[in-house]
């Protein structure tokens, strides 16, 4: 349970519903930025449905039971759908919510295909493919959410990439990681600002950061992969490319 809580938790402040369906959460964030996917079935034994609805509201009701031996029962009634719950149980209380009408929820699940239809990148496409340990992902958290910027900047010049941030004022500035070698270069130098979101979750281990460009676009598709225990999680999001010319 503890797992599971974890994984949902990095969802509280940028998803208003969790939606997890065959035991895959799979669906973007608030502001539409990124897209998480969190495979849930070793967790659970079995490919589950549960639609949480007003997570945030929630979040404090599944915290209740951290520490504790906790069963999580589903009754799922496809006839009757507005029949269907689930219920979180220790040895001393339970909570039962109805399922709510997915018709009504913010965040819809994604399935397989109109994800590959969203990010379309391939091996020809790729930028860069690197590993990102988790002391530099929490500078990441740490220093951008000091400087109250939402992204991270890409800075692509000739053969290499640096990773850094910049505060709204641009007075402060940290590069995070210098001269990383890339496998396409661009002409001119260019950069791009990524969506933080990817790098405020907490994980267990180091990302693999996948940048790609965007096939007749200016555009990069960025893939973050990483877990927290076993529960494989990635992020995908995407940037625009920005000459620096102008």
């Amino acid at each position: 349970y503890e797992e599971f809580f974890q994984c949902i938790a990095n969802l509280r402040d940028i998803c208003t519903d969790v939606v997890i369906k065959d035991g895959i959460i799979r669906q973007r964030t608030d502001d539409k930025n990124s897209i998480f996917e969190m495979d849930l079935t070793d967790l659970f034994g079995e490919a589950v449905n549960i639609p949480i609805s007003y997570f945030k509201q929630r979040f404090d009701l599944f915290k209740v039971f951290i520490g504790q031996e906790v069963t999580v029962k589903i009754h799922e009634d496809e006839e009757d759908p507005g029949s269907s719950w689930y219920e979180i149980s220790d040895s001393l209380s339970r909570i039962k919510f109805d399922f709510p009408g997915l018709e009504f929820l913010q965040n819809e699940f994604i399935t397989e295909e109109e994800l590959a239809a969203i990010f379309t990148c391939g091996e020809d496409d790729l930028i860069l493919e690197t590993q990102i340990e988790k002391t530099i992902t929490e500078r990441i958290k740490t220093i951008t959410t000091n400087f109250q910027s939402h992204f991270v900047k890409m800075d692509f010049s000739g053969e290499s990439l640096s990773i850094g941030a910049i505060d709204p004022a641009k007075t402060n500035r940290v590069f995070f990681l210098e001269n990383l070698a890339v496998e396409m270069n661009f002409d001119e130098p260019h950069y791009s600002n990524m969506t933080r979101i990817p790098f405020m979750i907490n994980h267990d281990t180091a990302y693999t950061f996948q940048l790609y460009k965007q096939p007749d676009e200016m555009l990069t598709q960025n893939k973050i992969t990483t877990s927290i225990g076993t529960v494989p999680i990635k992020i995908y999001c995407k940037s625009q490319l920005i000459s620096e010319d102008g």
